[in-house]
Formats: structure tokens, C-alpha cells, sequence
């Protein structure tokens, strides 16, 4: 359940922070490639990456589609809805199958899905 209210916690910032989203570094963006999932307490999240463009899920619906680039160790989310777009940077670390991402000061571990 923690990882869930991390994900609202995304969404919400995303509602409200607008950050300038910058270049994409190759190297990084080539890793992220691909389908991320986090389960704790029962609850599922869901992160894909695809040549830019990114799906996020709580559970089985989609909870954001947007873009993405990466800039060092920080992936910049865009997200546009109605006119308004909406972007934030979150730190990650990708070690093996493990993407770490710090989101409101705490980490969240996702598992690559092959």
C-alpha cells in the first residue's frame, strides 16, 4: 500500500509542479526500456518505458501517460491533459534489474519484468 500512496503522491506533485523537461542522456534511457512493477501490502505498481513515452499504473488501469526524458540521473515526466501539462524530475539508480526511484524523499524499488 505504501508504494500506492507514493504513486497519488506522483500524481498530486504532477498536478502542481511544472519543471522544465531536458535532453535525454542514451546510455540511461536505453536502460529504463521496458516494463517496471512494485507490489507491497497487495498493491501493484506499474511503470513502462518505451522510447519516450511512459505508462504508469496503479492496479490494473493507467494512472498516467505521458512522455519522459532523462537527464543524468533524473527521469523528467511530462504529462499533458485538457491544455494543461504538467512535468516533474524524479532521482533514479538502475542496478541490474532494480530501478530505485526517490519519490517525496523515500526510495521505491521496482523489478524489471522480462
Amino acid at each position: 500500500m505504501k508504494n500506492g500512496f507514493k504513486l497519488i503522491g506522483i500524481i498530486a506533485a504532477l498536478a502542481v509542479i511544472g519543471l522544465a523537461a531536458t535532453s535525454c542522456e542514451r546510455g540511461e534511457a536505453a536502460g529504463l526500456q521496458g516494463t517496471w512493477v512494485s507490489t507491497e501490502d497487495g498493491a501493484t505498481v506499474t511503470m513502462t518505458f518505451n522510447n519516450g513515452d511512459f505508462v504508469s499504473q496503479w492496479g490494473s488501469e493507467p494512472t498516467m501517460i505521458g512522455t519522459y526524458t532523462v537527464d543524468g540521473n533524473f527521469i523528467n515526466l511530462t504529462v499533458e491533459d485538457n491544455g494543461f501539462t504538467a512535468s516533474m524530475a524524479l532521482e533514479f539508480s538502475l542496478s541490474g534489474n532494480t530501478l530505485t526511484l526517490e519519490v517525496d524523499g523515500e526510495e521505491m524499488d521496482l523489478t524489471r519484468q522480462r
